[in-house]
């Protein structure tokens, strides 16, 4: 008989990439979709070791993280949700990968700049990027997990990274 610890790490190993996907897509924000998702597991594994079974984990924690997403959000008002943003928004956040403007060489600075511009983006345009750059996500993946048409996903994207180039090559002349 398999222990819970091995049971646990096994469906977090076959269900982590999905089930963060879903985190972010359905979060308002990245800190938000962090803390929901270990709070999906922790939940998990508090009935692991009740010695619940599943029939399928997979839908399980899909239930959890609709319920943890509900719960999270329900009853914030738009300025608490703008206060709980603020309160939460950690400069040292780990930048974005991979995050390519005209192919130059980005330098620390350049890098934290260009961080923080996105940061100043409404956070549906940070998902966005968050899913395509960091999580390599494609596009019409980033639109699929994000529910909205692939148009609006390359929109955005498209336009942010526009405001970046001209914001850059307005800083180089």
């Amino acid at each position: 008989m398999e222990s819970v610890t091995q049971q646990f790490e096994e469906i977090y190993s076959e269900t982590c990439r999905q089930i963060y996907y879903m985190a972010v897509a359905g979060a308002r924000t990245l800190h938000d979709a962090e803390d929901i998702f270990q709070e999906t597991y922790v939940e998990l594994l508090n009935e692991l070791n009740k010695g619940r079974k599943f029939e399928s984990t997979h839908a399980y924690l899909k239930t959890i993280l609709r319920r943890k997403l509900s719960e999270h959000y329900k009853g914030l008002t738009q300025t608490e949700q703008i206060a709980e943003f603020l309160i939460n928004f950690d400069s040292n956040d780990d930048p974005i990968d991979d995050l390519d403007i005209e192919d130059s060489i980005i330098t620390d600075s350049l890098y934290e700049e260009v961080i923080s511009l996105l940061k100043g983006k409404d956070d549906l345009t940070q998902r966005i990027f968050y899913l395509y750059y960091s999580l390599d996500r494609s596009l019409s993946e980033t639109a699929a997990e994000l529910d909205m048409p692939i148009s609006t996903v390359k929109n955005k994207l498209y336009r942010t990274l526009k405001e970046f180039r001209k914001h850059y090559k307005e800083g180089i002349q």
